[in-house]
């Protein structure tokens, strides 16, 4: 069975396609093992092992270090794959890391090498997943992009709550048994990702050339287009900026101000992510939204004053709600990017752009995450988050009105 355009055109809600619900189904689990790392490495790295904000910058690095080098071949990848064929490598790939982690924790082999390699290796993956990941999704949504990626974006999110919820056991039932989890959840992946038909690629006439050849094609088109390589610029100043907050300065700020471990770094993601729901929820409310280039500069100043307002201290039940509000203005963020992005692509180039549009942020974040963690190495967390705030609102001021995003309708 082969999936094609008719049925991605069909005039069944979205929801109720077979198709879709294995898609989701097996992004649920993926996200939800996101969930559980998102809690697990900080907290291995920050509490156990007790890393200065600077080795903390370079271990998250690691995991994203991958997509600086990576993604766009991943995305040209894509673009002449089997986008399942291509997801069920990579998301069996995506097993060794946390099995083999569990495996040398429970034998009492744990450092800070071990987990860098364990973040670069995890990382590998995440380059080949993702855009795969999103063209799948493309290729499903038909004409109603904008839905699909709100109804994925609030998943992702919910789904990593869920992940989140049982990592903040981490101390009372220990890390490896939690590693198994989420290996558990990455496999439920690759068992619905088995479950979706054949999606071949739609290759175009460059498809016999190099995957060089066809990412320097990728990044022309995309540079062709002023509105998309703005979005992506924009995402490079959200990844070095937001994602290294996010990323460094915010597990440390749990650890040096408040004194939290691995339940209150549990407690400030579930905030952040069910700030990323409450958004979901409420754009799947309001359906299609005309003016998402407004909304996309809104949120992003919003992120921007946010990141301001880490630099003073506060009582930590504030802080959560910041972080609540963050999940907010970050979800409605990148769900209006990711749309506008699927929207203005073409089919034949679409995998490559969106590599390139992930590439901005998560390309960036490591880089944002090595100089955060040597900032507040420096200066204090507090002081150091100042520094990322004046880098975003400058980067909104210089590329938004070039873009049209505010004038854009759609």
């Amino acid at each position: 069975m082969t999936l094609t355009p008719p049925e991605s055109a069909t005039d069944t809600p979205l929801l109720k396609q077979t198709q879709f619900r294995w898609y989701m189904l097996g992004q649920a689990n993926w996200f939800a093992s996101w969930g559980v790392r998102h809690v697990i490495f900080p907290w291995l790295v920050v509490v156990v092992l007790h890393e200065s904000p600077d080795r903390v910058g370079i271990a998250q690095m690691a995991v994203l270090l991958p997509n600086l080098f990576l993604l766009l071949i991943g995305g040209a990848v894509a673009d002449r794959s089997d986008l399942r064929r291509l997801l069920i490598i990579a998301q069996s790939a995506a097993l060794l890391p946390p099995l083999g982690l569990a495996v040398l924790m429970a034998m009492g082999q744990l450092s800070y090498p071990i987990m860098v390699t364990y973040g670069l290796l995890l990382g590998l993956t995440i380059a080949f997943v993702s855009p795969a990941r999103d063209s799948l999704l493309s290729r499903l949504a038909g004409n109603e992009i904008q839905r699909a990626v709100t109804i994925a974006t609030g998943l992702q999110f919910g789904c990593q709550i869920i992940g989140v919820i049982l990592a903040g056991y981490a101390a009372s039932v220990g890390a490896p048994l939690l590693l198994l989890v989420q290996a558990g959840f990455i496999a439920a992946a690759l068992f619905a990702t088995w479950q979706l038909a054949p999606v071949p690629s739609r290759r175009d006439v460059l498809a016999t050339s190099s995957h060089w050849y066809e990412i320097a094609d990728g990044v022309r088109v995309m540079r062709a287009m002023p509105l998309v390589a703005s979005i992506v610029a924009l995402m490079v100043a959200v990844g070095f900026t937001f994602m290294g907050w996010f990323l460094v300065i915010l597990p440390v700020t749990i650890r040096d101000t408040y004194g939290g471990g691995a339940s209150e770094i549990a407690v400030a993601n579930m905030c952040f992510m069910s700030g990323t729901v409450a958004v979901t929820v409420l754009l799947l409310r309001l359906g299609h939204l005309r003016r998402a280039g407004q909304a996309l500069v809104l949120a992003m100043i919003a992120v921007t004053a946010l990141i301001a307002i880490s630099y003073f201290k506060m009582p930590i039940g504030i802080y959560y709600a910041v972080v609540f509000l963050f999940g907010i203005a970050s979800g409605l963020m990148f769900a209006m990017a990711r749309s506008i992005i699927q929207e203005a692509s073409p089919d034949s180039h679409r995998a490559r752009i969106l590599s390139a549009f992930q590439m901005g942020y998560l390309g960036a974040a490591p880089i944002g995450a090595l100089a955060m963690g040597f900032l507040a190495d420096q200066v204090g967390v507090h002081v150091a988050a100042l520094a990322p705030a004046v880098i975003l609102g400058l980067a909104i001021i210089w590329l938004a009105p070039g873009a049209g995003l505010w004038t854009r309708v759609s």
